[in-house]
């Protein structure tokens, strides 16, 4: 029969209270920064980006850019069967008070002229790329690679 040493349970219950009290810390800071900064988490869904940024992509945005320019992904509201949807896409053309945005999969769907207005964010950095499109991947798989030379030595 082994005896419990009182105070190693103290120290550690004193350890877990600690790593949660720094956790929550780093946590509430780390809230601090990005709101300081006007920077946001964000999550793509769909293929309308890819293979830039597939289904499931997680990225990080600045609110309310100073400002846009050609070849951005940004985040942007339009109204679409009545109701108003997000949408993740590239700029391809910029005049004065608005933008054409279109997405980098010759599939996408929707494309077209907005008010700049309608631009709520920029992507300044992706984490993680996503899903790529499945019928991409399948399109490339059955490609046959051209002008593909090969290099013996000896």
């Amino acid at each position: 029969m082994t005896m419990r040493d009182p105070s190693r349970e103290v120290q550690k219950k004193s350890l877990v209270i600690s790593a949660c009290l720094l956790l929550l810390c780093a946590l509430w800071t780390g809230n601090v920064i990005l709101s300081a900064w006007r920077l946001e988490i964000g999550r793509n869904t769909g293929f309308s980006m890819s293979p830039t940024l597939g289904d499931g992509a997680i990225y990080v945005v600045r609110v309310r850019p100073p400002e846009i320019g050609r070849g951005d992904i940004v985040e942007a509201r339009i109204a679409m069967d009545g109701s108003v949807s997000r949408v993740v896409k590239r700029v391809v053309d910029v005049q004065e008070g608005k933008v054409f945005l279109e997405g980098d999969n010759q599939q996408a769907t929707w494309c077209g002229w907005l008010p700049a207005s309608a631009v709520e964010s920029k992507v300044v950095a992706v984490l993680w790329r996503g899903r790529p499109d499945p019928s991409q991947v399948a399109l490339a798989q059955t490609r046959k690679p051209q002008n593909q030379r090969l290099m013996l030595t000896n």
